[in-house]
């Protein structure tokens, strides 16, 4: 127990004398009790020259405003604060002679009184500055070229603290602008509208910009021209023959205009401000639209620049009531490819009537083309524009060619009244009516239309032409086939409904289930593909149900009683193909479609 007694006392003092020496290696060993503790400290220095200003005294203010602590610099504008409790605080300097000046980073170089002040958490070393005395104003006018320029951005750049100003006005209507309150000393000026800045005077960057002088005298005047714009001078050629096109349009992205200057004379003059664009040349229904990248703008100076475009179909027709010869106006031209399997769901109409009557089409894809002349008048009826009037037979419409690069002129479009088609669609099998199922006067490529059966199987559809009619009956879910009334297969194989002006006339259909086609498609070296999957009827040619999209599994749903051409593309890669690898509709497989039953194709593999 002893030997225990004297090995604790012995442990005790050597961690007291570990204690002593740790506490002398820190100055802490006999220090004493009022040592002082340097809190904040630094130099006050005049702004703009960077002089020291001995005697200027700073200021500590709580977050209630309330000073708590107070001190001045030495001879050489040293200060510094001892024991001052830590924490945020705002800090004021001042001297005879100076301003007030208040620390601040966030919302300026310097602030002018405690609420824009920003607070200084201690301990720190801080230097701090001091601005002249006096409130300085800047205003001024912006024009172009004389002319004053209203709602443009100004705002400025306090020099001697290199800091862009917590505020930003706009130009009047006579172009005006001004600040107020500003500390004396130097700023430069930025004028700015989206994506165009210029800075005083008339300097592209903040670099190459002349400081203004602010004193505290009568306002400083600082009016600014914009910089001058140049000018483009737009000219356009056929692809094919290298003659000048005469007219079409310029559109300059980015530029700020908010028009779209048109040409009929072969040239087109443009002022454009300074910059690099991309001219996007369109408007002429003989030609396609092109861009032209990389057209570099200079003030004062002139851009050439020639587009070439390729030409295109172009037609110019007019519509007129059939009886009475009036233009109708509100008529859309929806053109139809020779060979084309039906209108699709993105195809827009190609132009429509004016009050007039005349309606222009184009640019068109050179080709052969049907017209289906689509009113919106709600008197006269929709029909595909036949050589003596109108049809319901897309079979007996006229067949639209032209040169490309020149404007067709098709004899007049003469509308007849609009009649109504009526009746209720039923399950063949049960007799039930069935809803969601829209009918169509022409094959399209997806099911949702206009003109479809509620809850009793009824549907109405209006605005067609008096003629005979071939209709598809689409339905909207899995279950039934698409069908041509008359339960025909397709299109050319349709019971046609004869349509009478001002009427309403009945045609019935009942629907069998549907048939599907199920099967696997691939791209080779390509893990993951997006491809869409479209069955065509293989008389006609048409539409005979949604696409299918996905990979690799894919399902054709909605088929009626049928023989079909199936074809992939992969949306991805743009790989694509006939089944069993063909090249064309031509030599590729049909596969017959039976109602109800679901057949299942070969893998197909794409090749990128």
């Amino acid at each position: 127990m002893i030997y225990w007694g004297i090995m604790m006392r012995r442990r005790v003092l050597s961690v007291l004398a570990c204690v002593v020496a740790v506490a002398a290696a820190l100055g802490l060993a006999g220090a004493p009790a009022s040592a002082q503790t340097i809190m904040l400290q630094g130099k006050v220095l005049a702004r703009f020259t960077g002089v020291p200003v001995p005697g200027a005294c700073v200021s500590l203010f709580d977050d209630t405003a309330t000073e708590v602590a107070h001190t001045c610099a030495d001879g050489v504008g040293d200060y510094r604060f001892d024991d001052t409790p830590a924490g945020s605080y705002r800090v004021r300097t001042s001297a005879t002679g100076y301003a007030d000046t208040w620390y601040a980073v966030h919302s300026g170089v310097d602030a002018r009184d405690f609420a824009s002040a920003d607070p200084v958490h201690l301990p720190r070393q801080l230097n701090l500055g001091l601005r002249p005395a006096g409130v300085g104003t800047i205003s001024g006018r912006l024009t172009d070229r004389g002319a004053p320029v209203a709602g443009y951005s100004v705002s400025y750049v306090d020099v001697d603290g290199n800091h862009w100003g917590n505020q930003s006005v706009r130009t009047d209507a006579d172009g005006r602008y001004s600040f107020s309150g500003l500390w004396v000393g130097h700023y430069m000026l930025q004028y700015s509208n989206t994506p165009l800045v210029q800075y005083y005077h008339q300097k592209e960057s903040l670099s190459d910009a002349e400081p203004v002088v602010v004193t505290d005298g009568p306002a400083t005047v600082v009016d600014e021209e914009l910089i001058p714009p140049g000018t483009v001078e737009a000219t356009m050629t056929d692809a094919k023959t290298g003659a000048p096109v005469q007219r079409f349009c310029v559109v300059a992205p980015g530029s700020g205009l908010n028009q779209r200057p048109c040409t009929t004379t072969g040239l087109l003059r443009l002022e454009l401000a300074r910059g690099r664009y991309s001219l996007a040349f369109n408007g002429s229904p003989e030609y396609f639209g092109t861009n032209v990248g990389n057209v570099v703008v200079t003030p004062n100076a002139t851009t050439v620049v020639t587009a070439v475009a390729e030409p295109g179909l172009a037609v110019h027709t007019t519509v007129r009531d059939a009886e009475t010869g009036d233009p109708v106006a509100g008529t859309c031209l929806q053109t139809l490819e020779i060979g084309a399997p039906g209108i699709g769901t993105w195809d827009d109409d190609e132009g429509c009537s004016d009050a007039n009557g005349e309606v222009t089409i184009g640019p068109l894809r050179p080709s052969t083309y049907r017209l289906l002349a689509i009113p919106g008048d709600g008197a006269h009826g929709m029909q595909w524009v036949g050589p003596n009037g109108g049809t319901g037979d897309q079979e007996q419409a006229t067949q639209v060619t032209g040169n490309p690069g020149t404007l067709t002129t098709l004899p007049d479009i003469h509308l007849d009244p609009a009649g109504t088609v009526t009746g209720i669609v039923r399950d063949e099998q049960t007799d039930a009516p069935v809803r969601g199922v829209c009918v169509f006067p022409y094959a399209t490529d997806w099911g949702y239309g206009d003109f479809c059966t509620g809850l009793d199987g009824r549907y109405r559809m209006t605005g067609l032409g008096p003629y005979d009619w071939p209709l598809e009956y689409a339905d909207t879910s899995d279950t039934y086939g698409w069908q041509w009334s008359g339960g025909a297969a397709n299109r050319l194989a349709a019971t046609a409904v004869t349509v009478v002006a001002g009427q309403e006339v009945t045609a019935d259909e009942r629907l069998r289930p549907a048939g599907a086609i199920t099967g696997l498609v691939t791209v080779a070296d390509v893990e993951f593909s997006d491809v869409s999957v479209i069955a065509y009827d293989a008389t006609t040619g048409d539409y005979v149900g949604p696409s299918a999209f996905g990979a690799p599994d894919f399902v054709l749903g909605n088929l009626g009683a049928t023989t079909v051409k199936i074809f992939y593309r992969d949306m991805s890669t743009g790989a694509q193909g006939w089944y069993l690898a063909a090249t064309s509709p031509a030599t590729a497989t049909p596969v017959s479609v039976q109602p109800g039953v679901t057949t299942t194709v070969a893998d197909q593999v794409l090749t990128p």
